[in-house]
């Protein structure tokens, strides 16, 4: 139980720059009907968290300020409403809290039962805190929407970044061959990671790659995905986590699109969890931040130069 009803928690009471965000103290939730408090030990920075800090909500989407952002979230199980089968208070846990509540950047936060999974042994706050929302969009991705065979050829924009360094580890699990388009920077990065092949995408990334690509998965979207088209195999896949690929292009080149809009999901995790186990998958964490940092952890992630994700400590 929490003895405290307040607690520290970074807010914005207007949309804009990183600046807009403030660390204060405020009220900590109470939970009702089916609901889990857990104080968090780590959350994550996802881009969806400084686009909506920058532009706010699509519009019908109503805002109540303040709002506190963060759905990535790592930590322990403190009140609980009722007997779980799945949960007990003190248990380790890590999840994804749906955008439509969030509040991850905070001491405590209200998560549903569907939302989260227990931490599995030798995984540490910071490296869970990583992975719901970039594995969850991966796992979408690569297995649920296309389910990529060995041999197969899949092509990752944005390889060195959250979503794509596990999109690598799911696509060499299922022993497909994968091209990464990254900076010089993270080119060993990537080939630790077990890329194939490396291409540069400051330079003339589309006449480096045969046009024999299965699938490409693409975190970049614009020109980058435009251009991606044209190495698809026929029937070949494009699936995209930065915009809606163009119907128009995919009969034109006959292929197939899809766009990843990943949603919490306990049995994702579950599945993150066995591939962790069996060593398939290592969460990566490119820097952490307390949350008296928050601003700067934001300038940060805005950059997009990242490997893996930026990780803020409670």
């Amino acid at each position: 139980m929490v003895h405290d009803n307040i607690m520290k928690a970074a807010i914005i009471e207007e949309f804009g720059s990183p600046n807009v965000l403030k660390v204060k103290s405020i009220e900590v939730p109470k939970i009702t009907k089916d609901e889990i408090l857990i104080k968090v030990k780590a959350a994550s920075i996802n881009p969806m968290d400084w686009k909506i800090r920058k532009y706010g909500f699509n519009e019908g989407y109503k805002v109540n300020f303040p709002l506190v952002l963060g759905m990535d979230i790592a930590g322990v199980i403190v009140d609980i409403d009722q007997s779980f089968p799945d949960f007990k208070l003190g248990d380790r846990v890590y999840g994804y809290i749906d955008i439509s509540r969030m509040g991850g950047y905070a001491e405590y936060v209200i998560a549903l039962p569907n939302e989260i999974a227990c931490i599995p042994k030798g995984m540490s706050f910071n490296e869970a805190a990583s992975l719901p929302v970039a594995g969850i969009t991966a796992m979408m991705g690569l297995f649920d929407l296309v389910n990529i065979k060995p041999n197969q050829t899949v092509l990752i924009h944005g390889a060195a970044g959250g979503v794509g360094s596990i999109a690598i580890q799911l696509a060499k699990y299922k022993k497909a061959r994968v091209i990464g388009t990254a900076s010089p920077y993270n080119h060993d990065f990537l080939k630790n990671l077990g890329v194939d092949k490396v291409v540069d995408y400051n330079k003339n990334w589309f006449e480096e790659i045969d046009k024999n690509v299965d699938v490409v998965f693409d975190s970049i979207g614009g020109e980058t995905q435009i251009k991606s088209f044209g190495l698809l195999k026929r029937n070949g896949t494009l699936i995209s986590i930065a915009n809606p690929p163009s119907q128009y292009l995919a009969t034109k080149h006959s292929v197939n699109v899809d766009f990843v809009w990943a949603l919490p999901s306990k049995h994702h995790l579950r599945k993150m969890n066995n591939l962790y186990m069996a060593k398939k998958l290592q969460p990566i964490v490119f820097k952490t931040f307390p949350l008296d940092n928050i601003r700067e952890s934001h300038f940060l992630s805005e950059t997009g130069h990242l490997r893996g994700k930026i990780i803020i400590e409670l």
